[in-house]
């Protein structure tokens, strides 16, 4: 059903907790998986501010730090793993890792560093859903419970 399954992260808490969930699938379906984090760059339109050489070359050790660390765990559970780190608008960078590596579906996490209490998924997510031409399977974090409509 799946061969090559993305798994986005921020370092997270909740991103790591979906990406258990993406090993899982991976472990399941005998499907490789690809880990990519994305530095937002200046460039992008996300940030207000310039990075400076020190600043960028510690975001880009702090991200290869998350992605070799989930690549260690999936293939400490038996599943092959790659990753990258990409810079530009998260949405757009995410659906591109997904394009790039033919990815069959994408696990992410509802929301992570940025996301604000209150919000059914954050806006990242929201646009990966919309706008990916792969499945998405957004995972709730284990600590957080749906809404009570009563």
């Amino acid at each position: 059903m799946y061969e090559t399954i993305l798994i986005p992260t921020d370092g997270s808490d909740h991103a790591r907790q979906a990406a258990e969930r993406g090993f899982d699938l991976a472990s399941t379906y005998d499907a490789a998986v690809q880990i990519v984090h994305v530095i937002e760059d200046p460039d992008s339109g996300v940030t207000v501010h310039e990075y400076d050489e020190g600043v960028r070359d510690d975001m880009e050790r702090t991200g290869e730090g998350y992605v070799d660390d989930l690549v260690s765990t999936a293939e400490g559970r038996d599943v092959a793993a790659t990753g990258e780190v990409r810079h530009g608008a998260a949405h757009e960078e995410i659906i591109g890792a997904a394009d790039d590596h033919a990815a069959d579906l994408i696990v992410m996490a509802t929301h992570g560093r940025t996301g604000l209490e209150g919000l059914v998924l954050g806006s990242t997510a929201e646009r990966v859903v919309r706008l990916a031409s792969v499945s998405v399977l957004v995972a709730r974090p284990d600590d957080e419970s749906p809404p009570n409509d009563e």
